[in-house]
């Protein structure tokens, strides 16, 4: 295959020449599992994980109770419908559709995994964390998708990721790469990855997806970023930083575009400091990749 990835497309990068074998968990069928259209899983699977983040998830969005979800019908329910994810037929949906649903499907198959690895096991080291994004995976389709595949490949249009001598997903004659959607930098706000530092849990719908987006950048980015004007400084989080080629060319085009989601007197004085012949100080603070778990 293309871009130097190994034959099988089973296997997950971890980072540079590692690679491992996924672990799919919804690859083995129960006689439970239920027989739908591609259209009504994708029905079946918005109002279980609406149901599963109302039961578990803190209001803020912020927590998840995982203790509570693993052993409860809704998560019981939730294992049993993904069984039919291999079902859905990926190429019915538009790129607004598709990226809702591939959102949504990140942000549940994160929890899952914490769940069957106990959780905090994967989160202690940054080796731990490259293997919790590459190993684990579901089958949509015909196809298997990691958290990697889903981030990188899907959404953000087949660009490696953060992680050091990284590949893009997609090798050049990967059938997944008709799935990829055009990138839209906000989905970097709707994605939780597991860690306090991530923005919080939401469930995205097509119809709303735009507007829902916007309001998850405007919220990520009233926390994260902060602007000073006698210093001439912005600090922001360090996600901007491993994604700032989704968001321009430099940390000038970067700014520019964050000031689209800030509000107020931080927008004012961000575009006081753009308009000045010197850039601004660009600091990134620590990413928290505390557990989010309850």
């Amino acid at each position: 295959m293309g871009n130097s990835h190994p034959s099988s497309a089973n296997k997950a990068q971890v980072m540079g020449f590692w690679w491992e074998t996924k672990s799919i968990l919804n690859k083995t069928k129960t006689q439970s599992a239920v027989s739908l259209s591609g259209s009504a899983i994708a029905q079946q699977m918005k109002t279980t994980i609406q149901s599963l983040l109302a039961a578990f998830l803190t209001d803020d969005g912020n927590k998840v109770n995982i203790k509570a979800m693993t052993n409860s019908s809704q998560f019981t329910q939730y294992k049993t419908l993904i069984q039919s994810l291999p079902s859905i037929d990926l190429s019915e949906m538009d790129d607004t559709t598709r990226r809702a649903f591939f959102i949504n499907i990140y942000n549940s198959l994160v929890v899952h995994i914490k769940i069957i690895t106990a959780d905090n096991i994967f989160y202690t080291t940054s080796i731990g964390r490259m293997r919790f994004f590459s190993l684990f995976a579901y089958q949509i389709g015909a196809h298997n998708f990691s958290l990697n595949e889903i981030e990188n490949g899907i959404l953000r249009n087949n660009q490696a990721s953060p992680v050091p001598h990284s590949l893009p997903p997609f090798s050049n004659t990967d059938t997944r790469l008709q799935y990829c959607v055009p990138l839209d930098p906000r989905i970097h706000f709707a994605l939780n990855c597991g860690a306090l530092g991530c923005p919080p849990i939401r469930f995205y719908e097509e119809s709303k997806l735009d507007q829902q987006l916007t309001a998850a950048a405007v919220a990520f980015c009233l926390q994260s970023v902060k602007v000073s004007l006698e210093t001439e400084t912005v600090s922001m989080s360090e996600l901007f930083s491993w994604y700032q080629i989704d968001f321009g060319k430099n940390q000038r085009e970067l700014l520019t575009c964050l000031s689209n989601f800030l509000r107020a007197e931080t927008k004012e004085s961000l575009l006081r400091l753009l308009e000045k012949e010197s850039s601004p100080n660009v600091i990134f603070t620590k990413y928290d990749w505390t557990s989010n778990s309850l």
